[in-house]
């Protein structure tokens, strides 16, 4: 009886350690690309297939490896969504509603575009959360508010430390587009809105995808440290291509990512995140334009 269960227990961890690395690989890869095409989408929807065919072939309701496994499926359905059917949407979209049209723009500002950017990965987010935790998805995914006081002082001093990195960064690391901070008291009022809103919707959609949904069913099957390292390399790696890019900024947001899963999982409220990440994307916002 014994030998019987060892000989369980050790195949219940080759196939749950199996379908962690084959979908976190899967989540790192595509994080990694910039574009993606149909065949990307065909691989990716036959990968993403086994996974979720394997955790749901094991799936009995009294199972400890069942409850294992299905947050792993969660977690590349949702890389799928925000890797590959999102970005497959954009590009449809744009193909058919091309810069020019006014339906894509709005003269001076794509207010249209930036409103669609960012409102269909809050939307999707939201739908994972509620599909995957109906009854509980506000403490699954650190939906709570709970800024306690010392909360404002922490707040001020990485706005204030990420500020002072983003202007040696733009200054020294990227000498050609320098570090040009924007005089608001020139700048058009609806430049001043346009930053502000894409500031808060960017950390909402990105808080809510990497601090919320990947880190809430990371810390389920992980030892906390190993999901908030995880979700922060995630979180440096889709900034190759943005500011700050480069492996440097990879290094970068992977740092700054850890900082916020570390206070977001400290405590269990993802808005502490969302206000730090605010002020960044402002101070990369207003500095570079």
């Amino acid at each position: 009886m014994d030998a019987t269960i060892c000989a369980v227990d050790l195949t219940e961890r080759i196939y749950f350690w199996s379908l962690s690395l084959a979908a976190l690989a899967y989540v790192f890869y595509l994080a990694w690309q910039d574009e993606f095409g149909g065949a990307s989408i065909t691989w990716s929807l036959a990968l993403l297939l086994i996974i979720g065919v394997a955790a749901f072939s094991w799936w009995r309701p009294k199972d400890d490896l069942a409850r294992r496994a299905r947050p792993i499926f969660f977690v590349a359905a949702g890389a799928f969504v925000i890797y590959v059917l999102i970005p497959w949407l954009f590009h449809w979209l744009m193909r058919l509603f091309p810069k020019s049209s006014l339906i894509w723009r709005v003269p001076g500002m794509d207010y249209f575009a930036e409103v669609l950017w960012y409102a269909v990965p809050l939307a999707a987010a939201i739908i994972l959360f509620r599909i995957v935790a109906p009854k509980d998805f506000r403490e699954r995914f650190f939906l709570r508010f709970n800024w306690q006081w010392e909360d404002t002082f922490i707040l001020l001093g990485l706005a204030a430390a990420t500020a002072l990195v983003m202007w040696l960064y733009l200054s020294f690391f990227t000498p050609s587009e320098g570090w040009s901070a924007l005089e608001t008291g020139r700048a058009p009022l609806a430049f001043i809105l346009f930053g502000i809103f894409s500031s808060a919707a960017n950390a909402l959609a990105e808080e809510f995808w990497y601090r919320g949904y990947f880190l809430g069913l990371l810390t389920r099957v992980l030892k906390p440290w190993q999901g908030i390292a995880l979700t922060a390399v995630l979180f440096g790696i889709i900034h190759i291509h943005g500011i700050p890019s480069g492996m440097v900024g990879v290094f970068m947001a992977a740092a700054y990512g850890a900082v916020l899963a570390i206070w977001t999982w400290k405590r269990g409220s993802l808005w502490q995140a969302v206000s730090l990440h605010f002020l960044t994307d402002m101070v990369i916002f207003f500095g570079v334009n």
